[in-house]
């Protein structure tokens, strides 16, 4: 009966050390789950930091970008001015190009008027020499026939 009982400890002692081995085991289990999830939560806090240091860098380049999009459409203004001036500019150059042209051309005018004027009055003093010398003549001619009818 000894015998049996002190086998029946024995096995009941290794049942009670297998179970604790168990129980340990279970408890180191549930420790590293604890663990895990532990660091499963400090992940989750980290990618939420991120995420929201993701969402304010996202307003800082939206707010960035409208920046650039308003300085884009004051320099496209600011093109369409230049063009405009440009074009005025243009318009006034060929304006007095124009007007240039138009002075030159009566001046041109005036200038063959002034040959056209000179030429007559060359003329006019050609024929008043050639009337001098005709009537200057015509007294000689007067003179001589006076003296031989004197």
């Amino acid at each position: 009966e000894k015998a049996t009982l002190a086998g029946a400890g024995k096995a009941a002692a290794e049942v009670e050390e297998a179970m604790q081995l168990k129980v340990e085991e279970l408890e180191k289990r549930l420790a590293g789950g604890w663990e895990a999830e532990q660091s499963m939560k400090a992940k989750m806090e980290q990618l939420e930091k991120r995420l929201a240091a993701g969402g304010e860098a996202e307003e800082g380049l939206r707010s960035k970008m409208a920046a650039l999009e308003q300085a884009l459409a004051a320099k496209e203004q600011a093109e369409t001015g230049m063009r405009s001036e440009v074009a005025e500019l243009r318009n006034s150059l060929a304006a007095k190009a124009q007007a240039e042209e138009g002075a030159r051309s009566k001046a041109a005018e005036s200038e063959k008027r002034l040959e056209a004027k000179d030429e007559a009055e060359r003329g006019l003093r050609s024929k008043v020499a050639d009337l001098e010398k005709s009537l200057a003549a015509k007294e000689e001619a007067e003179r001589g026939a006076r003296a031989r009818a004197a």
